[in-house]
């Protein structure tokens, strides 16, 4: 049994030591979601508060929202995209400036949900922020910014960078 553990230990560590570095995002937003499902006041601990005044005691959800995910079709929707984007995104540049953008984009779009919350009528408090999106957006759009008239082959489609940030938007 010893020697099927280690075989088996030894497998986990040598696939994931061949994953990008995105590709090793997807599998930590993964972990998250299915710890999320068995211990879920766990996620409460992990997600974004809409009100400054519960955000002062929880700094690190400014980042941590980012892996959490709360139903299945939005966590395979964001992994979806941030696979697509990486493909696309690690042939141009370093795995270290995707790594930069995804906590960049996780930082700030937490930052303006803060702020958004801040100015809205006080009906809307108790919401929390969630999932992905800030910084696989943030990946994607600083690609089509970078390379605006390049065209790439999506699910056996020819788009410009253009309609890929539309159809993210969406």
């Amino acid at each position: 049994m010893e020697l099927k553990m280690t075989s088996l230990n030894q497998d986990i560590k040598y696939k994931l030591s061949r994953l990008n570095v995105l590709e090793k995002l997807i599998v930590v937003n993964v972990v998250v979601f299915v710890v999320g499902l068995i211990f879920s006041p766990l996620l409460s601990w992990l997600e974004l508060p809409s009100e400054f005044s519960k955000f002062i005691f929880k700094p690190w959800t400014l980042v941590t929202y980012a892996f959490t995910h709360y139903g299945f079709w939005h966590l395979a929707f964001n992994m979806l995209w941030l696979y697509f984007v990486a493909r696309m995104f690690l042939n141009l540049f370093s795995p270290k400036m995707a790594l930069n953008l995804y906590f960049l984009g996780a930082i700030s779009g937490g930052i303006l949900y803060l702020l958004f919350f801040e100015f809205l009528p006080k009906g809307r408090l108790g919401v929390s922020l969630v999932g992905a999106s800030a910084s696989v957006m943030a990946i994607l759009i600083f690609l089509c910014a970078i390379c605006q008239t390049k065209k790439y082959v999506f699910l056996h489609s020819i788009l410009s960078c253009g309609i890929l940030v539309q159809l993210l938007l969406v």
